[in-house]
């Protein structure tokens, strides 16, 4: 009779594809700010990856190196990636967030430093209720032809994308307001009436404990960082993919993090921006994020 057996195994590792110059120099670069540009499929994210793992190579300890990815689906696939490459050097590992997600466990940190309730994120479906509650029970002096409008489900989503991008921006209801009356756009400043309201409402609701929506953490976070550095030892290296998808508070978080020549890596692609950044792209990519000069930036040119 034939004895069948079998042997469950590890899979074989996968080799890694060989760098060219450009990603190599951002592997090497040694310390400082070092801005990383190239277009889609470029490899960029592989030359971030390779430079944290060198890093904890070189002796950093992988807890004092974050590594910052937009897209909560992208975070994932970084985590799993710089996890594998370090594991054989230290149990601990690089802390790898999406920017809410990191303003939100330093928000919760402080609060636990200071003995208050732990804060809350407003998820999207609390923040759709909210809004649709507040366009029922108020007349914000929306323009004629607007009736309709307001009532539906689309046009809630509009005001929550509104809400959300003035607090990414840090662009207040009085400023909205300014911009309502210079470009003659009355249903602008129906808007900005809502997002005066909204922050009201937000912040009576943060009175038994901190209630947060995802774009204004970001600047919660800084704020709170600014007043007390203590609350997290500056990091030894700071890695930021798809910068030019990047916020102005997320900026100002990273000044905070990597400002005055800190060790911050960023890649960004001047060539795809999206559609919420497009004007402030090229900027931001074309110098370091921090504010700081940049080491000159390099284009990586492989594929992966």
């Amino acid at each position: 009779m034939l004895d069948l057996r079998y042997e469950l195994t590890d899979p074989p590792a996968e080799e890694e594809s060989p760098l060219d110059p450009a990603q190599r120099a951002a592997v090497e670069h040694a310390a400082g700010p070092l801005l990383v540009r190239g277009g889609p499929q470029t490899g960029k994210t592989e030359a971030l990856l390779r430079a944290a793992a060198a890093k904890v190579e070189a002796g950093a300890d992988p807890a004092s190196i974050l590594f910052f990815g937009l897209r909560r689906q992208d975070t994932a696939y970084l985590r799993a990636r710089l996890n594998a490459a370090t594991a054989h050097r230290s149990a601990a590992e690089v802390g790898v967030y999406t920017f809410p997600a990191f303003a939100f466990a330093l928000l919760r940190s402080a609060a636990a430093a200071e003995g208050r309730e732990e804060p809350r994120l407003l998820t999207g479906p609390e923040a759709d209720a909210l809004i649709r509650s507040m366009l029922e029970g108020e007349d914000f002096g929306w323009p004629e032809g607007f009736e309709e409008a307001v009532r539906t489900y689309a046009f809630a989503q509009q005001l929550r994308d509104l809400v959300l991008r003035s607090g990414e921006r840090g662009l207040s209801a009085p400023e909205l307001t300014r911009l309502a009356l210079d470009h003659d756009r009355p249903e602008w400043g129906a808007a900005a009436r809502f997002y005066d309201r909204y922050v009201t409402t937000l912040a009576l609701q943060s009175m038994s404990s901190a209630l947060y929506d995802s774009a204004e953490i970001v600047r919660a976070a800084a704020a709170a960082l600014r007043a007390r550095p203590e609350l997290l030892p500056r990091p030894s290296w700071v890695f930021v993919d798809d910068l030019q998808d990047a916020t102005p508070a997320h900026l100002g978080l990273l000044h905070l993090l990597a400002g005055e020549g800190g060790n911050l890596v960023a890649a960004g692609s001047p060539t795809r921006p999206s559609s919420a950044t497009r004007a402030a792209t090229r900027s931001r990519c074309g110098s370091s994020p921090t504010g700081s000069p940049p080491a000159r930036a390099r284009r990586p040119r492989s594929s992966s």
